[in-house]
């Protein structure tokens, strides 16, 4: 659990600060904290209304049988802030590693990120041959699964609706 300071021992220590160069640092501090906390609630807003009115309205769902799999993979651990660019990052990496991808990119992604606001992800690409551990890319091989998949027919910041 993260504990946070309490506003008011904010203030005391600002009003306490002999120095000023220390109190606009103080107050700098303050300042991003109540910034990084406004982000998070305007994320967790919208995210409520955009689950209030979905679009598009509907999700054709498909149940599929799937094979294991040779996948070249990234997995972290991330926020629901950092999923976007971690994202990107990821499958920079996996695209500067994987030749030629022998399928569609995939992605596994805990519940938790989107309940808690943190969790695991994997992307990946299948590969044909076995690719190379460089960086943050692994060679692994997914287990056969029961699949529900669908198509998100819209930007990755708005996927958790679908």
């Amino acid at each position: 659990m993260i504990r946070r300071k309490r506003p008011r021992c904010d203030v005391r220590r600002i009003l306490l600060a002999p120095d000023p160069t220390e109190r606009a640092h103080l107050v700098g501090e303050h300042l991003q904290r109540l910034q990084d906390q406004l982000a998070r609630t305007q994320a967790a807003v919208a995210s409520l209304q955009r689950l209030l009115r979905p679009e598009p309205a509907g999700v054709v769902v498909e149940l599929r049988q799937a094979p294991a799999r040779r996948v070249a993979a990234v997995r972290g651990t991330v926020t629901l802030e950092e999923v976007l660019s971690w994202y990107a990052g990821a499958m920079a990496e996996l695209d500067a590693v994987v030749g030629a991808a022998a399928g569609p990119p995939g992605g596994l992604y805990d519940n938790a990120l989107f309940s808690e606001g943190r969790g695991d992800v994997l992307v990946y690409v299948p590969v044909a041959a076995p690719v190379p551990d460089l960086g943050r890319v692994r060679g692994t091989e997914l287990p056969p699964a029961e699949l529900a998949v669908t198509v998100h027919p819209g930007a990755h910041d708005t996927i958790d609706v679908t």
